[in-house]
């Protein structure tokens, strides 16, 4: 059975997600079974050290939530030794009088409700109760929640006039109350007022502006999504080539390193280097956030500034003669939107169903996955959570995307992150590409070393 545990992080923000039972009576109950006992030491002992953006680090075990894993938490969780539960948590209902969506994603009921105040919606701020979808048995709950906002939207300024200063051909137009730890628009300081997110279009590249909606400043930039590893991440502007996905990129080589697969992390690669990783029976884990769609991507530029291109024909033709990729992440934003012949998807996979995954977005620029892409960085690490505790790529999926409803989009019945490929198969242990060593191995034997061409 799966075990869910408390997280918090510091506020203004409030993260839950355990039994309430088990969050009230046994904070240092960290496998949720009940008891605090030297099992949970044993997780926290495992943790101890790290820090938040870290491999290995275990929010359930800061348990003062200072974004550490730290003595003041052994002493907690020591202190806590032998609590239990007062009460089971199996057919939780939700306390919280509120709307709530009702969906169904992988093996679970999700209950889902989004925080709005007015017509703005508060970025990162929802509820989630998980249900077994047979049992109908509570699972777990998960909250996000400021306390420092208003409960009625101040007098604003007109959608209208947050467009007109604004260049290029809008797109679409969002009232957010921003995260102070808002990945998709990380603005020092954050805004306290609400603001006007608006998406336009200059030369084929989708900008976002950020407006203030009571004062009518323009605070900034939003980052979009990559819309048009080995771990890299293109420009997120051509002409000349600027900027990129950092946070994604180096996160997706940081889990694969801890997973056990020596990953090289690029910015900006050329043509070749994408290719000397196609070509290889090492490099086992692919991971690519760029501009693009099911056919090609920008990894870069060339010597004008220009969008350097590459297309999922290249791939397929460079991997012939190889073994398929064991598992890919296409970040592109249309980069998951078909899995036939031709595609990404299909070539990375070589059309197999077999010990391969892809793993990616869809319609991530469109209007209806705007609240996913803000939370795609929690999405991504808690999926390589998951798989680097050794489950499946699909279960850790379904789990990440009943953690995550707003990337189901149920009037469309639309997943903004699809799944394409082997449903029973994981990355932990560690898996090789080599057709004369294609096995399992445990990680006790150690990690997977390269060959002669270079680190996976």
């Amino acid at each position: 059975m799966t075990r869910f545990t408390c997280t918090t992080v510091p506020m203004p923000a409030l993260i839950l997600l355990c039994p309430p039972a088990t969050v009230a009576d046994c904070p240092g109950d960290l496998d949720a079974d009940g008891v605090t006992d030297l099992t949970d030491l044993a997780i926290l002992l495992e943790a101890h050290g790290t820090a938040v953006g870290d491999p290995g680090y275990n929010p359930s075990a800061d348990l003062d939530a200072n974004g550490t894993v730290d003595l003041s938490d052994l002493a907690r969780i020591l202190d806590d030794q032998g609590c239990r539960t007062t009460e089971p948590a199996s057919h939780a209902m939700p306390t919280e009088d509120l709307p709530f969506e009702e969906l169904e994603i992988g093996n679970k009921r999700v209950l889902f409700h989004q925080r709005i105040i007015g017509p703005a919606t508060v970025e990162k701020d929802f509820i989630v109760y998980h249900y077994d979808l047979d049992t109908g048995e509570f699972l777990a709950k998960k909250k996000t929640w400021r306390d420092d906002l208003p409960d009625r939207l101040p007098e604003i300024i007109p959608q209208e006039a947050a467009e007109a200063l604004v260049e290029g051909d809008i797109q679409f137009n969002r009232l957010y109350y921003i995260a102070p730890d808002s990945f998709a628009f990380p603005l020092d300081p954050p805004p306290h007022n609400p603001a006007w997110v608006v998406n336009s279009d200059i030369d084929g590249l989708r900008i976002i502006k950020i407006i203030d909606a009571v004062t009518g400043e323009l605070l900034g930039d939003g980052l979009s999504p990559p819309y048009t590893g080995f771990s890299f991440t293109g420009p997120a502007y051509v002409n000349p080539c600027q900027y990129g996905w950092a946070d994604l990129y180096i996160n997706a080589k940081n889990w694969f390193d801890d997973m056990g697969y020596e990953t090289d992390g690029l910015h900006w690669p050329t043509k070749d280097r994408i290719r000397s990783h196609i070509e290889s029976t090492t490099t086992a884990m692919f991971y690519e956030v760029a501009h693009g769609n099911t056919e090609r991507f920008i990894n870069g530029c060339d010597e004008t500034g220009a969008a350097e291109y590459t297309y999922a024909s290249e791939i397929a033709a460079w991997i012939e003669a190889y073994p398929k990729m064991p598992f890919t992440f296409i970040a592109s934003c249309d980069g998951m939107c078909g899995n036939s012949e031709g595609t990404f998807s299909h070539a990375f996979r070589k059309g197999s169903e077999e010990d391969t995954v892809t793993v990616g977005y869809c319609g991530m620029s469109m209007d209806f996955c705007d609240s996913c892409w803000s939370n795609a960085f929690d999405w991504q690490n808690d999926l390589f959570s998951y798989m680097d505790q050794g489950w499946a790529v699909k279960d850790a999926y379904d789990q990440v995307m009943a953690e995550y409803p707003m990337c189901y989009y149920a009037p469309y019945d639309f997943d903004c992150m699809q799944f394409a490929g082997d449903e029973d198969f994981a990355m932990v242990p560690v898996v090789s590409r080599d057709p004369a060593q294609i096995e399992y191995q445990s990680q006790d034997a150690g990690q997977m070393q390269p060959a002669d061409e270079g680190p996976p």
